[in-house]
């Protein structure tokens, strides 16, 4: 038992049967180990740690079941690589409306069978792997970041896609150049419209992913594009703070309100002073929650009115 969990740690939780076979563990003690939750199987010869996998948010738990298939995939002399967003994943760059299927891209030109855990996809030149420089770190070759980024987007949506190209710039895991060859050089069939969508948009500037999908609705509703980030001054020139959106000419600010910002109530009464300021100096304040962006009429909507409040009071001043 002591000796499956150290091999468990030392392989960022997971194994394949191959790595328990090597312990001397027999098929029959394989089963009660997942009987007993020691482990979880994700797919044949594919094996997670039973604690860590329950202890998981939705989004560990991609990570944890991409890396128990490439244990047994993916490596030396194999011709598997995890793609899309299980390749994101496992370099901790952020994704938002993906599926939990284990993507996987081949690099020697044949084709692969999918399953109900694992989707293969057409291959990729081998100059878009990035294959890890020290083998014990048992991390896992995956594709480029660029690439990857736009293969969701091709496969799960603009949306998708565009979220994870901003999280990869603003990490600086990739560059607006890169992002640029791997959409000329990729192949997206039906989701290329997507792909050239989240190049000709995607920014290191969003904060998160509901930065990402507030600008999006923005944009598609033909709103004016936003300064992102933005910095704002008072007339004296002493710093008022940074806004994730910035609508100049109406006046209007607009922030997405994520839970992260606010860690205490202290957080709470800086966010109120600085929105109070920022009212002070003329502008309209708009606050987007998470769910509202399920809604995006009613973000448009919000948006408009605040503009419009904006832009009359500067016209006809009181």
């Amino acid at each position: 038992m002591e000796h499956v969990q150290a091999r468990l740690s030392a392989q960022h939780h997971v194994a394949s049967g191959d790595d328990l076979r090597a312990l001397g563990l027999s098929r029959t003690q394989v089963r009660r180990l997942i009987t007993d939750g020691v482990l979880v199987r994700i797919r044949k010869d594919c094996f997670v740690s039973g604690e860590v996998w329950r202890g998981a948010a939705p989004w560990q738990r991609h990570d944890l079941r991409a890396r128990a298939v490439a244990t047994k995939l993916c490596g030396p002399g194999r011709p598997y690589v995890l793609s899309h967003h299980s390749g994101l994943g496992v370099r901790r760059i952020g994704t938002y409306g993906v599926d939990d299927k284990v993507h996987l891209t081949r690099t020697d030109g044949q084709r692969g069978r999918s399953d109900g855990v694992v989707h293969v996809h057409p291959p990729v030149s081998p100059r878009w792997v990035i294959v890890p420089e020290d083998p014990a770190s048992r991390e896992p070759p995956v594709v480029d970041p660029a690439l990857a980024c736009l293969q969701v987007a091709g496969s799960m949506g603009l949306v998708a896609g565009l979220v994870s190209a901003d999280i990869a710039l603003r990490e600086k895991a990739t560059t607006i150049e890169q992002l640029q060859q791997a959409g000329r050089e990729g192949s997206f069939g039906h989701g290329a419209p997507a792909v050239r969508t989240v190049v000709e948009h995607a920014t290191g500037l969003s904060g998160s992913a509901g930065e990402t999908r507030a600008r999006w609705i923005m944009l598609e509703a033909g709103l004016p594009v936003p300064e992102l980030q933005a910095t704002i001054c008072d007339e004296y020139g002493e710093l008022v703070g940074f806004v994730d959106f910035l609508l100049r000419e109406a006046w209007t600010v607009v922030e997405f309100d994520g839970a992260l910002k606010y860690g205490s109530s202290l957080d709470l009464m800086a966010e109120k002073w600085r929105e109070d300021r920022l009212r002070a100096l003329g502008y309209e304040v708009v606050r987007i929650t998470w769910g509202e962006l399920d809604h995006p009429e009613r973000v448009v909507a919000k948006v408009r009115a605040a503009m419009a409040r904006g832009v009359a009071r500067h016209a006809f001043p009181a």
